[in-house]
């Protein structure tokens, strides 16, 4: 039996949810595929400006996020101190929900573009000091010692 592409998988599912929204539930609970991008093609030219803010706010976050992140992880892949200083904090960060930081950043920090980007360098940090940390402590001594 031939193996099915992601894509011939993807194509299924929305033929599926067409047929589904068509026949055996509401449109207004499941609207079908071609309504949703139908919707989207009308208010796209309107959002464009969004679209722009708002990767603005996620790259800044991820930077900032990043230059925290990346000296940090380095620190705790080299220094035995810093790792035992850090990890627990580091850790226990991973338990707190994104959606309940982001109510007491916008009290903390107010409304607009701050706290948004400070929400972004929140998610990025872990993920990105984390994989810094694996790299440095586990890179090969013959890469370092090429370099």
């Amino acid at each position: 039996m031939k193996r099915l592409s992601p894509l011939s998988f993807a194509l299924a599912v929305m033929a599926l949810w067409e047929l589904a929204s068509r026949t055996l539930v509401n449109p207004y609970f499941l609207p079908p595929p071609t309504a949703i991008l139908a919707r989207v093609a009308t208010s796209l030219p309107g959002m464009w400006g969004h679209l722009g803010i708002t990767l603005l706010e996620a790259i800044l976050g991820a930077v900032l996020g990043a230059a925290v992140a990346i000296p940090l992880g380095y620190g705790v892949a080299k220094s035995p101190q810093i790792a035992r200083i850090v990890e627990p904090y580091a850790a226990a960060s991973q338990a707190i929900p994104a959606v309940a930081i982001a109510p007491l950043l916008a009290l903390w920090l107010g409304y607009g573009y701050v706290p948004i980007i400070v929400l972004c360098a929140v998610m990025v940090f872990f993920p990105i000091s984390l994989t810094t940390a694996y790299g440095v402590a586990h890179i090969h001594s013959d890469i370092t010692d090429a370099a």
